[in-house]
């Protein structure tokens, strides 16, 4: 009996052992299907999620969608702004807001065992620029100016100065009125600045053109004989034109690259600016814009890396002033950045007569563009100037009225030198010009900025973005 006893007791234990180990068996089975189920839920909702963000009601970053595959399986599909391989140093932050983490939560359940499986599937992509918003009917006309002048006002550019590149000028063109202040001083100034650069030296012209002139302007013959004759520029005449839609764009407050994209807040700035660096962040203000409510003075060692909005007027009197458009990314087959204005002003921009800047970028004023007589302002603009009138003013060392200029002149009659601006270096009046306007020195793309659109549109035919997928991956 005993050994009987024992043979069942051991067949019972082999038994209880097999059907343990078939029903674990069975739970791993099991447990494998669900997250089969679940991992194949998560790579749909990523499809639909990347799907979504080529379609036109996409709801953009921050939100997210829901689906149900069957009555077990479901997912959930969210888009994060940004790329967490951006954060590691040395890595290009720029990209941040162009990338979006798309990323897809995949369930499967098993509701006769009450067991639940998830799966996460992940993308980065990245923004494909196609079609920029629309901008003002005659700004791709304005852009092709160094200077285009939107009034029937004052451009004036007195020595030592020098603006490159083509002009539109609405109103009367006054070249070195102020001096020198004897005619034959004049004449052969102005001569001269135009054999030096024949010879190869460098140009010192107060322009270097073509100067467009509209009808009805105002310019005088004498100017038109001293930029045409003696400084040796093309002048064109052409009819006059009327500016459509051109407005200040009034207070923006907030902003977006693209449709769905983040929705950034517009930084604002005080009545006074100095001592203090405005730069655009990838996180929070990719564009780098600032606003002000008011008139701004800009005082010593500012330094603006983006887009500066002043609605009244923008006086700069400091030194150390260095300004700079943000770059953007170029649209898709070409290589040149986008751009948008480093400054709009509503009223007057001027640049007072002891202040040093730097602005490279376009400066678009609803008023004038001046520099106030006097003699230690510098000022270089790398970029564009759009404005109703333009001013560079004289330099006092400069106004020494007909009895000195007479002097001189007889002075240089009688000596060697056979360049009338270089010999009056000798005299303290150097012709190097401190006031300095020349066109972009890289290709770029100007772009408007308005009140409401995004930056970036999909393209005609699209129907939506476009996106480059950079890296997917999937993990429980």
């Amino acid at each position: 009996m005993i050994l009987v006893l024992a043979v069942l007791a051991m067949t019972l234990a082999v038994a209880y052992a097999s059907l343990r180990s078939q029903t674990v068996a069975a739970y791993i089975q099991n447990n494998g299907q669900l997250r089969s189920a679940a991992r194949q839920a998560a790579l749909v909702g990523l499809a639909v999620g990347l799907r979504k963000m080529h379609e036109s009601g996409w709801t953009g970053v921050g939100t997210s969608h829901s689906g149900q595959l069957s009555s077990t399986q479901s997912y959930t599909v969210s888009w994060i702004q940004g790329d967490t391989a951006l954060q590691v140093p040395g890595s290009d932050m720029s990209e941040w807001p162009y990338r979006v983490t798309v990323r897809a939560t995949g369930t499967a359940a098993d509701p006769s065992l009450g067991t639940t499986a998830a799966w996460q599937a992940e993308a980065v992509v990245r923004l494909v620029p196609r079609a920029l918003s629309a901008q003002p009917t005659d700004w791709s006309t304005m852009v092709q100016y160094t200077v285009y002048q939107t009034d029937q006002k004052a451009f004036v550019l007195e020595v030592p100065c020098h603006v490159r590149g083509s002009l539109r000028v609405k109103g009367q063109l006054q070249i070195a009125q102020k001096y020198p202040s004897n005619t034959m001083a004049h004449t052969r100034y102005m001569s001269d600045l135009n054999l030096m650069r024949l010879a190869g030296r460098p140009d010192y012209r107060p322009l270097s053109g073509p100067v467009y002139l509209e009808f009805g302007s105002g310019t005088s013959t004498t100017d038109r004989t001293v930029v045409a004759t003696y400084l040796g520029v093309k002048v064109i005449d052409v009819a006059s034109t009327t500016l459509s839609g051109w407005a200040y764009p009034g207070p923006i407050t907030q902003y977006r690259l693209y449709p769905g994209g983040t929705l950034y807040t517009v930084p604002t700035v005080g009545t006074k600016l100095s001592n203090v660096s405005l730069l655009a962040d990838p996180v929070s203000n990719p564009l780098g814009i600032f606003r002000a409510t008011g008139a701004v003075t800009v005082e010593d060692n500012v330094v603006l890396r983006g887009t500066l909005l002043c609605p009244d007027n923008l006086s700069v009197t400091g030194k150390n002033v260095d300004c700079a458009s943000a770059a953007q990314p170029a649209l898709y087959n070409t290589s040149a950045p986008v751009h948008l204005p480093v400054c709009l002003i509503g009223k007057d921009a001027s640049i007072g007569k002891d202040a040093a800047a730097t602005f490279r970028g376009l400066i678009a004023a609803w008023g004038k563009l001046t520099t106030e007589k006097g003699h230690g302002s510098t000022l270089l603009i790398e970029g564009k100037v759009i404005a109703n009138e333009f001013r560079f003013d004289y330099r006092s060392a400069w106004d020494l009225g007909p009895g000195k200029w007479g002097t001189l002149w007889n002075k240089f009659l009688l000596a060697v030198g056979p360049y009338f601006p270089e010999w009056l270096r000798g005299e303290g009046l150097p012709p190097e010009p401190l006031l300095t306007l020349v066109p972009e020195t890289t290709s770029l793309v100007y772009h408007w900025l308005g009140p409401t659109d995004p930056i970036y549109q999909p393209a005609e035919g699209d129907g939506g973005l476009r996106w480059d997928v950079l890296r997917r991956r999937d993990f429980p």
